[in-house]
């Protein structure tokens, strides 16, 4: 079954860590994980807790709305469950899902199911990736609407 540990480090290595590299920080660039991730550090700051404690907090918080919402531990190939958490992480769990129903044939109802978990369990990972990616680029207008609007 595919593992949370894994998946979470994976999005920080090879997303924030790269993006923070890329931009010369040394330090995770919260600010470009939105407005909500920067008003959690606020809040628990505010409340004296450690960075130590935000960290957990937030890893606790992409757990518990993004990885069981995807019903991750129930996917067998980490690299398919690693797919769909960090495309959640960016968009939102029922627009990932939906999209992966879609683009699998499924009927793309945005609530991961049963029969979701298990085929995604029978399915090869290079028919996934071919696509689920195809499917990202045929949003991808849709998508980058959807985060402008969020902004502004």
């Amino acid at each position: 079954m595919a593992d949370f540990f894994s998946a979470f480090g994976h999005l920080i290595e090879d997303v924030f860590e790269q993006d923070a590299y890329q931009a010369g920080l040394s330090e995770l660039p919260l600010e470009k994980l939105g407005k909500q991730a920067e008003l959690w550090r606020y809040a628990i700051k505010s409340e004296g807790w450690h960075e130590e404690t935000f960290d957990l907090v937030f890893r606790e918080c992409y757990r518990d709305n993004v990885w069981q919402v995807l019903g991750g531990d129930d996917i067998q190939a980490q690299p398919i469950a690693d797919s769909l958490f960090r495309y959640a992480s960016f968009t939102n769990c029922h627009h990932t899902i939906r999209l992966m129903q879609a683009v699998l044939g499924m009927r793309p109802t945005g609530y991961m199911t049963p029969e979701n978990i298990a085929y995604l369990n029978l399915i090869d990972e290079e028919t996934f990736y071919r696509c689920f990616s195809s499917g990202k680029v045929a949003l991808m207008p849709e998508t980058l609407r959807h985060q402008l609007c969020e902004l502004y």
